[in-house]
């Protein structure tokens, strides 16, 4: 072999080596350049993420912080005129008194109804009390709904950096619907007495009733968005949720008890609750949680999506 041979198959073999050299080089490179991309992107992704859940905390702090302010304003209201205040408080534990009456002569003379006797309505309506009560103490605009959207009162609620339905509904209160809590509270210690599990259940479900009781009178409100005025369809769907919710649960069968139980969720208020206080089941107990949440999930989206429809009547409205 001539030295102009070895020569040029010295050079051929360097070729190659290089080639070789510099592929893996651009594949380790091109490895890298995909490795930091991705962890760019989960990077970015834990970010926006935690990002997501501060604004939702915030917004959840913003809204639980209105109300408070709201509760506080509209009870030194209420105060100011304290005759009339205990009044109202008075006149409403009464007369959800006289019922229990009613209740007791019907019971002394059937014994039962179903599963149900005189005990356990009263437990029916000492949750549907505390939770209708508590609900309009804080929302007392839940029930109204429907006509200040037709009316076009919304306007001065939009212009402020706050949580529209939250700002809406407790802006004000009903001064009744303490003599509905009271009454609620004072039925449940008659009936078990200091029962610190319980009472404690009866606390977390005038919670769940007072939203679901809020979140069907704001569904039926928010009607008004695209039907117009709306308010005998709407105060037909509160009538009979209170209705409904008070009555033995024994006495609902066939659709009305499907439609209780599903599309309006009024067994939730008072139907599930009674049978986890009476058992102390779990499955009873956790029901009432889970479908509040979602029937205010469902609010707020129904409502924010008829928002968008909203006719402005051109009416600022001063509010305190």
């Amino acid at each position: 072999m001539s030295t102009a041979d070895k020569k040029y198959k010295k050079t051929g073999t360097n070729a190659e080596t290089n080639a070789e050299t510099n592929a893996e080089t651009n594949t380790e490179t091109n490895a890298e350049i995909i490795a930091g991309a991705d962890t760019e992107t989960e990077e970015i992704m834990r970010t926006v993420t935690k990002e997501v859940k501060k604004a939702s905390r915030s917004a959840l702090m913003q809204s639980l912080g209105l109300i408070r302010a709201y509760f506080k304003l509209n009870l030194a209201a209420s105060m100011e005129y304290r005759t009339s205040f205990i009044l109202q408080v008075f006149g409403m534990a009464l007369n959800n008194a006289s019922f229990a009456f009613f209740w007791w002569i019907l019971f002394d003379r059937v014994g039962t109804i179903g599963n149900y006797g005189f005990r356990e309505v009263m437990m029916l309506w000492a949750i549907v009390s505390s939770s209708f009560g508590s609900g309009v103490v804080l929302f007392g605009n839940a029930m109204r709904l429907n006509d200040m959207i037709v009316k076009g009162e919304l306007d001065s609620y939009l212009l402020q950096p706050k949580n529209t339905l939250v700002n809406i509904l407790a802006s004000k209160t009903r001064v009744s619907g303490w003599g509905d809590l009271v009454y609620g509270f004072v039925l449940f210690f008659i009936l078990f007495g200091f029962d610190p599990i319980r009472l404690v259940l009866f606390i977390v479900y005038t919670i769940t009733g007072a939203l679901l009781f809020v979140s069907l009178f704001s569904l039926s409100g928010s009607l008004a968005f695209f039907l117009g005025n709306a308010n005998a369809l709407g105060n037909t769907m509160v009538e009979f949720a209170i209705s409904v919710s008070i009555y033995p649960e024994s006495i609902f069968t066939g659709p009305v008890k499907t439609l209780v139980f599903t599309a309006l969720p009024i067994a939730y208020i008072s139907f599930v609750p009674v049978r986890a206080l009476r058992t102390l089941t779990l499955v009873n107990g956790v029901m009432p949680i889970l479908v509040s949440l979602g029937m205010t999930v469902l609010t707020f989206f129904v409502f924010h999506t008829g928002l968008k429809r909203y006719e402005s009547g051109n009416l600022m409205i001063n509010k305190l």
